[in-house]
């Protein structure tokens, strides 16, 4: 990008001497329409990219809210299909909103379901692939989340929120003081979220985080100590969220 191009870019972000060195100050253009079409199409980006914030806000409030934002973190490229990555950090940050504490997380759990739904395409691997491994084989075999299946942990209970938010039920509803951890992933050209059992969540951490399907057992077995492994393997296998690899050092 030109000098003069991001001058003009910093016109529109509201900088008003960015043109000075073009341009005499009575013959600086006026952006102001350019930099309202703009700020219009930042905010109905944020707005399709963060609807249960936008029905816990409101939709007047959530305009002033992403408008206020868009002035303050301004897009890095043109492409706005992920767009707000800091909004859940930058709302936390926000005295107004205060009294609000549990919408950061409303936004994180916005902002997974959109990176769910723009992630790449790649294939879970069906139980019949794990099944023609020799028991050595599989042991030492990882399993990754496919890039369209993500997790997600909070503190507190939000998923029943967050669901009756974005069906318009989500008046009087209170989380619980209760740690949850979601599956978010891609189905078809929707998104299902699902909270996790303990166990299965304790499986499926180890195997994002790059472990071997024998070290993902065992962080099953050690968050419940009673748990069928065979079951949880069939359960796991029906998400169909992993990918193999036989690969022993792959990460």
């Amino acid at each position: 990008m030109s000098a003069f191009h991001q001058a003009f870019a910093g016109a529109l972000a509201g900088d008003t001497d960015a043109l000075s060195a073009w341009l005499e100050t009575s013959d600086r253009p006026t952006v102001a329409v350019y930099r309202n079409t703009i700020m219009s199409g930042l905010v109905e980006a944020l707005e399709a990219a963060f609807p249960a914030v936008g029905a816990a806000l409101g939709s007047d409030n959530f305009h002033q809210v992403a408008a206020a934002f868009a002035r303050d973190q301004y897009p890095a490229h043109p492409m706005l299909h992920d767009y707000g990555g800091g909004f859940a950090d930058w709302l936390a940050a926000q005295d107004a909103l205060s009294d609000m504490d549990w919408l950061p997380d409303l936004a994180r759990l916005d902002h997974l379901r959109l990176g769910v739904l723009n992630a790449a395409d790649v294939e879970a691997t069906p139980s019949e692939g794990f099944a023609r491994l020799s028991p050595e084989a599989l042991s030492h075999a990882r399993a990754r989340l496919i890039p369209s299946a993500r997790m997600i942990r909070f503190d507190t209970t939000l998923l029943s929120v967050w669901d009756a938010l974005l069906t318009g039920e989500g008046e009087g509803l209170e989380r619980r003081p209760e740690p949850e951890t979601l599956l978010v992933r891609r189905l078809g050209e929707g998104v299902e979220v699902r909270c996790l059992t303990p166990e299965v969540a304790a499986f499926l951490s180890v195997c994002a985080e790059g472990g071997t399907l024998t070290e993902a057992a065992e962080a099953a077995m050690a968050s419940d100590p009673a748990c069928d492994l065979t079951a949880l393997f069939s359960h796991v296998l029906g998400l169909s969220c992993l990918h193999l690899s036989t690969e022993r050092n792959s990460l």
